[in-house]
């Protein structure tokens, strides 16, 4: 009987201290910056917005390079490949591209007509696209996604 007391007041401790985080943890964005920023630097600001970024999965702009991503066609979708280094520190959520049907030398990127606003598919590892007939130059404009 004293056990078995034992084990239910270690259990009610443990499960109690577990709540009492809970109900004390920051429920927002703006709370967990609140509360990271406390007492803190300025200097920790960069540390504390990344941080709560990955804790309440803010969508954020992924910085990318065209060595960040491929493209295919296949004429009937453009797909988009991204890296490693970006799918290691990012969940891809959307991307937004400009495409034509002239080669890229022979193309402004800022002259492009056609903005394709597209949302990530399988796990964030390719974006699949729509596309004209038979695209020649594809620009990546624009990446999304979550901090992992």
């Amino acid at each position: 009987m004293i056990a078995t007391a034992a084990v239910a007041a270690v259990v009610l401790l443990v499960g109690g201290a577990f709540g009492v985080q809970y109900l004390i943890s920051p429920k927002s964005y703006d709370e967990c910056m609140l509360s990271e920023m406390r007492g803190q630097d300025q200097a920790m600001f960069s540390t504390a917005r990344i941080t709560c970024e990955r804790r309440h999965a803010v969508e954020v702009a992924i910085p990318i390079t065209s060595d960040d991503w491929r493209w295919t066609n296949d004429r009937l979708y453009a797909l988009v490949t991204l890296s490693d280094q970006i799918l290691t520190g990012y969940t891809p959520t959307r991307a937004q591209f400009a495409f034509s049907t002239e080669t890229c030398a022979e193309t402004d990127v800022n002259a492009m007509e056609k903005h394709i606003p597209s949302i990530a598919k399988n796990g964030g590892f390719q974006l699949g696209i729509m596309a004209p007939s038979d695209p020649k130059c594809l620009h990546m404009l624009e990446l999304w996604g979550t901090r992992k």
